[in-house]
């Protein structure tokens, strides 16, 4: 059943009654990902997408003001600092989205405390070139020291405000836009350093590649805005002339066309931090609103107050097979989204 018509409370609602029962069901074990009609593939460490599933849980708990979601949440935070000294720059992903909400919104001490152990960590792989590695966990593979990735700079930069960190999270978000960002406001994925960089694949060519980077350039443009407001308008105005309110198509095996409903949830929350930074100026949180509406009238959010699935995310199942899953980092964003147009957070919150 499709969701459009009912409120945004009655969706969150929705969505925590569904996260608490495949929580319930995970025994300890980390959701990965669950095409629609199978059961969850589980994850014993949860990769990259780890600290998004606990911060799904608290998220939902403090959306809906259920102490059994918000404590489900906490109990993860050991599981995840154990993954801390993976070789990936994904584990700040994992440390902000976990600890960071619960850092920003309650000023929990322990969450602060894992959230500077990850910066030490961090600090560590430091690269010359002034950056932050891919590294070789996580499917950094062989060359992943040598590899730089869009994705965690968002999380990156907003850890950086933590215990005034930000020196290298900014020096890094400098070299993504020197060698990730296009003129025209498209993003390369990656780049690998030999001599000198050489960026991979075609830039905008994978939708949620891009909307990280826009993620990016507006988290940057809160903290930074000499800087970058001018960047983040500029890319998130690309973002809307190729995709407006439509969801991004990617091309799947046998050149199939996939939906990726995730991406433009990460764009709506772009949009939204826009929004903040241009203070109520433009149409940011219009763009925003209309987006996120297209994706909960689509049939990748589906269910009712007894639970809602969300099933937007294209991910790579098996080798050369791509399908349209859910997952946490799916969850966590629409929570984020509908957190923020409802009022009850602020965009620059986390």
């Amino acid at each position: 059943m499709a969701v459009s018509h009912m409120t945004r409370a009655e969706i969150i609602s929705g969505l925590a009654a569904h996260i608490l029962t495949t929580d319930l069901q995970s025994e300890g074990q980390f959701p990965l990902f669950r095409k629609t009609g199978n059961e969850w593939v589980m994850s014993s460490r949860g990769s990259w997408i780890a600290g998004f599933w606990s911060g799904c849980l608290w998220l939902a708990g403090y959306a809906t003001d259920s102490d059994t979601l918000q404590n489900r949440g906490r109990r993860r935070w050991n599981q995840i600092a154990q993954g801390l000294n993976a070789d990936s720059v994904f584990r700040a992903m994992n440390a902000w989205y976990g600890f960071g909400p619960v850092a920003r919104l309650t000023n929990d001490s322990e969450a602060e405390t894992l959230l500077t152990e990850c910066q030490s960590q961090l600090s560590a792989t430091f690269a010359h070139w002034e950056g932050f590695p891919l590294g070789t966990a996580m499917g950094g593979g062989e060359a992943g020291n040598n590899r730089i990735t869009i994705d965690p700079c968002a999380a990156l930069i907003e850890m950086g405000r933590h215990a005034d960190w930000q020196s290298m999270p900014m020096a890094h978000t400098k070299l993504m836009v020197s060698q990730l960002m296009t003129a025209k406001g498209d993003f390369y994925t990656h780049s690998l350093f030999r001599n000198a960089w050489h960026p991979e694949g075609i830039s905008g060519e994978w939708p949620r590649g891009q909307s990280w980077g826009v993620l990016a350039m507006a988290t940057a443009a809160l903290y930074d805005p000499e800087t970058y407001q001018e960047k983040a308008q500029h890319c998130c105005e690309r973002w809307w002339q190729r995709f407006g309110v439509s969801i991004p198509f990617n091309t799947a095996q046998d050149s199939v066309l996939l939906p990726d409903a995730s991406a433009s949830l990460i764009s709506v929350v772009a949009y939204l931090k826009m929004h903040q930074v241009m203070g109520g100026v433009g149409e940011w949180k219009d763009r925003a609103v209309a987006m996120l509406d297209s994706v909960l009238a689509s049939d990748c959010v589906t269910g009712n107050t007894e639970g809602i699935r969300f099933s937007g995310c294209c991910y790579a199942t098996a080798a050369n097979r791509q399908d349209s899953v859910e997952m946490p980092y799916g969850y966590f964003f629409l929570l984020q989204a509908l957190l923020i147009v409802s009022g009850r957070v602020e965009a620059s919150a986390f």
